[in-house]
C-alpha cells in the first residue's frame, strides 16, 4: 500500500505515484485542511450572497447562463471531479 500526504503547496499530476491505482493511505497536513477550510467558507459566503460561480452553479461552456438548482450541485460537482479523474487516467 502506497502512501501520500497533502499539505498546502502546489502538486501535479506527476507527482502522485502511478500505484495510486490501488489502495493507498491519504494524509492531509494541518495546513491543507486550514486551506480547504477557509475556501469552504469564502465559497459558501458567496454562494450565500445568491453569485453565480463558473462550474459550481453555471453550466459549462455554452451552457454557463444556465445556472444549476440547489439538488443539481451535487451532481454538477461529483461529474467535475470524475471527468477530471479520467482525464489525469488518460495522461499516464
Amino acid at each position: 500500500m502506497s502512501a501520500v500526504s497533502i499539505s498546502s503547496k502546489t502538486y501535479t499530476y506527476k507527482e502522485f505515484p502511478t500505484s495510486l491505482k490501488g489502495q493507498v493511505t491519504v494524509r492531509i497536513e494541518r495546513d491543507a485542511q486550514e486551506a480547504v477550510k477557509s475556501s469552504h467558507k469564502r465559497l459558501a459566503d458567496i454562494l450565500a450572497r445568491g453569485d453565480k460561480i463558473y462550474e459550481v452553479n453555471t453550466g459549462f461552456w455554452k451552457l454557463i447562463q444556465i445556472t444549476t438548482g440547489e439538488p443539481d450541485k451535487k451532481e454538477l460537482q461529483l461529474n467535475l471531479v470524475q471527468s477530471a479523474i479520467q482525464k489525469v487516467s488518460s495522461l499516464e
